[in-house]
């Protein structure tokens, strides 16, 4: 089941309340795009299945909203649901008066949000902070309001209120526009009421509330389900040949010859119309002309006929523990010429056992590519871990997995590996379901390291203090961390070490704040620096956290581009200093103990090693 449901919230659930409610009337994986305040109704679109993965595409389309502001009270949440913090007149205004002071929020504006938010500082949400009595200071981000209307306004003796419809880009609070509507009418204001009306092509007047959704599924009904594509109608379609189709659904870029125009982002499909995935051509200057890179595969490969030895497991991390069960299944490949696989799930299955995703070494793209490059498999295979895998029993994942799925002769899993619902089976089980049925099952023991046993949560914990030699060490390579460039406020050139910025996704780091001996990978060239991972409290204390990497003997312009960058030792904790020139002197020490570090370790020293 895939697709989008478009919910019509009421006020007082939360979004997640909405995405729970649907999972326990489907039984599914769920998500929704983009969060509504619990006060606010509305449209709540929600994603199903693999349409979970599109949400990020949803999230960021134009919306509507309507909402009541009143004037002469306001509060410190900028809504009804906070405690008033002052209270004046606003007898003296009138419908003239507000529509005069709508344009100035028209267009790319600075917005400071709610300081009452889910937005994080330090990876804490911001309400959180509030209601332990931190003082907070909340910056004020870019946003973009493409109209706002006024289209009721009712005066009043002490109170006033105005009827307002904005129609907005992604993160704009409207919450903060009544607030700064007050302030400019001198009487302050407060939110009283909210409803979205849209959100892209998902409208109030055909949504569905949560009681209306369990009627027409109760009756069999089953239009309720648009498709993976609704939302994306407008996009350019490429559609694949049959010859083309398991290439593109393994990940693997597709040559499309000169005469192809690039295209940003695009819906790949087959014949059929079926969706398969996301992808963005580019034009690679050489004769070979437009690639097509698939940036996200959202349907399954086909299988193969046969897999003769396959190794199953969640590998995060990639480390030298799996690293124990690719090195046998290479040895079965190179003595019997046999087809191999590895077999992953995506989501995580905690992530549907507890609810919520567990702390993640890799992104699942990241992992499928380590896997794909260094340890020799013909294919990786990504089973779609859902609500019928999850409930399996130990017997039923043998039939229809190994046996039918995989049709596997030989199956290689670590010591601690568990399947079935509930985690029922073990390894020995595996053995035992799987020697009858004619597959022959290995059982990989525990690996050690001169660090302790080698497991994911032992690196987290050794990344979590700085300890890189024990986590790099027990992982084969370099911690990695990786991201788009943006614009900073370029003072490290004015400081003399111009330096690239991207925030990384905080729900995969590890490593205290801090300065690192590093190597950076950006279009298949490596390049020595040093970076530092923090808030920079030397130059205004960001409220999120950004990797700075200042790359040795290189001045190269990076905005936009993404690249690696792979830790390698770590030099000293982030500290503020008292001037740039304190600032200054200490970046020079860290480049020199950093180019000491690196010149001491093998080029690849950083990269994973290939099995052989």
């Amino acid at each position: 089941m895939d697709g989008f449901i478009n919910i019509n919230k009421e006020p007082g659930i939360s979004s997640h309340g909405v995405v729970a409610a649907v999972r326990r009337l489907l039984h599914c994986k769920a998500g929704h795009c983009g969060t509504l305040d619990p006060a606010a109704g509305g449209v709540l679109p929600v994603c199903i299945g693999k349409a979970t993965r599109l949400a990020e595409y949803i999230s960021g389309g134009v919306k509507r909203y309507r909402g009541t502001v009143v004037f002469g009270i306001e509060t410190d949440s900028y809504d009804a649901m906070g405690a008033e913090v002052g209270r004046a007149s606003a007898a003296h205004l009138n419908r003239q008066d507000i529509e005069a002071l709508l344009p100035q929020f028209i267009g790319e504006i600075d917005q400071i949000p709610p300081v009452v938010s889910a937005l994080k500082s330090g990876g804490v949400p911001l309400y959180k902070r509030f209601r332990r009595g931190e003082d907070i200071e909340v910056a004020a981000r870019k946003v973009r309001i493409y109209d706002i209307e006024l289209k009721n306004f009712r005066p009043g003796v002490e109170t006033a209120e105005a009827e307002i419809e904005v129609e907005c880009g992604q993160g704009t609070y409207i919450r903060s526009i009544a607030h700064d509507l007050g302030q400019l009418c001198g009487c302050g204001a407060h939110l009283a009421h909210l409803q979205r009306l849209q959100v892209g092509d998902f409208r109030i007047e055909t949504a569905l509330t949560l009681e209306r959704l369990a009627e027409i599924i109760a009756a069999g009904e089953d239009d309720w389900l648009l498709p993976m594509q609704y939302p994306l109608a407008n996009w350019p379609r490429f559609v694949v040949t049959d010859q083309q189709l398991r290439q593109v659904l393994h990940g693997n870029p597709l040559c499309l010859g000169p005469e192809t125009e690039p295209v940003e982002l695009c819906l790949v499909e087959n014949s059929d119309g079926v969706l398969l995935g996301i992808a963005n051509i580019l034009n690679n200057d050489t004769k070979e002309g437009a690639v097509l890179n698939m940036t996200k595969v959202l349907a399954d490969p086909p299988a193969a006929k046969k897999y003769d030895a396959v190794v199953i497991g969640n590998f995060d991390g990639v480390h030298l523990g799996h690293r124990a069960l690719f090195s046998e299944l290479y040895r079965i490949k190179q003595q019997t010429g046999a087809v191999t696989a590895a077999v992953t799930f995506d989501p995580h299955p905690m992530a549907l056992i507890k609810g919520k995703m567990p702390p993640l070494l890799n992104a699942a793209e990241a992992k499928i590519a380590l896997i794909k490059k260094y340890f020799a498999v013909d294919e990786v295979v990504v089973l779609p871990f859902d609500q019928q895998l999850m409930n399996s029993t130990p017997q039923q994942f043998v039939d229809r997995i190994i046996c039918c799925v995989l049709k596997a002769s030989q199956v290689i899993v670590g010591y601690n590996f568990s399947f079935g619902a509930g985690g029922q089976g073990n390894a020995q089980m595996l053995k035992e379901l799987c020697e009858p049925r004619g597959i022959k099952v290995m059982i990989i023991d525990q690996v050690t390291s001169p660090y302790g046993d080698i497991s994911s949560s032992n690196i987290r914990e050794r990344l979590s203090r700085g300890d890189m030699e024990a986590a790099n060490y027990m992982l084969g390579y370099w911690y990695t961390l990786a991201g788009e460039v943006v614009r900073g406020k370029s003072i490290g050139r004015t400081l003399g070490f111009p330096t690239a910025n991207f925030y990384p996704a905080t729900d995969r780091v590890y490593i205290p704040c801090g300065v690192y001996a590093v190597r950076v990978e950006h279009n298949r060239i490596t390049y020595d620096g040093v970076a530092n991972y923090g808030y920079k409290p030397t130059v205004g204390n960001f409220l999120q956290p950004s990797i700075e990497v200042h790359i040795f003997n290189q001045d190269i312009t990076l905005y936009g581009e993404n690249i690696k960058v792979c830790f390698g030792e770590f030099i000293r904790p982030e500290h503020k200093f008292d001037n740039l020139d304190q600032l200054r002197e200490e970046i020079g020490r860290n480049k020199e103990t950093a180019k000491d570090f690196l010149i001491t370790q093998n080029a690849d020293k950083h990269l994973p090693k290939p099995i052989k």
